[in-house]
């Protein structure tokens, strides 16, 4: 029997989604953060674990209700649960109105890693008009 470790920056589609949810939610999750907790909690393709935190998350008001803290706690007790999981947990644990700089850190890093953008194309050096010519050869050969 493995151990179910799993690192932040491998953090399953579900605790992505969350993670997105918290880094843009005040207070309460909008109309559609809210369709997307609730896909996520009634969810056949998720584990536990993240069924309770979307559960949690849907009836937060500023911070996880009262009732609902035993959620958040039954997936930090868990041995078996993923890292992101645990991480995700943690951050609700300590949510109040909105993500706090240090808990948007910790957000950012359930999240997929952002392509870096190209660098623009350097363009070839020009070439002098006598480099192109030649002539700077023919007179270093006098």
């Amino acid at each position: 029997m493995s151990l179910a470790l799993q690192p932040a920056s491998a953090a399953s589609v579900a605790i992505q989604q969350m993670a997105e949810i918290l880094l843009n939610m005040e207070n309460t999750p909008t109309p559609a953060q809210h369709e997307v907790l609730r896909q996520i909690a009634d969810g056949t393709n998720v584990t536990a674990n993240e069924q309770a935190l979307a559960k949690a998350m849907l009836n937060m008001n500023g911070s996880v209700k009262a009732e609902d803290k035993d959620l958040v706690w039954g997936v930090l007790r868990d041995v078996g649960a993923f890292e992101g999981e645990k991480e995700l947990a943690k951050v609700l644990n300590q949510f109040d109105t909105n993500a706090n700089p240090g808990l948007r850190k910790r957000l950012q890093k359930l999240l997929p890693p952002q392509p870096k953008p190209e660098p623009a194309a350097e363009a070839p050096p020009e070439q002098s008009s006598e480099q192109a010519s030649g002539e700077a050869t023919d007179t270093a050969a006098q």
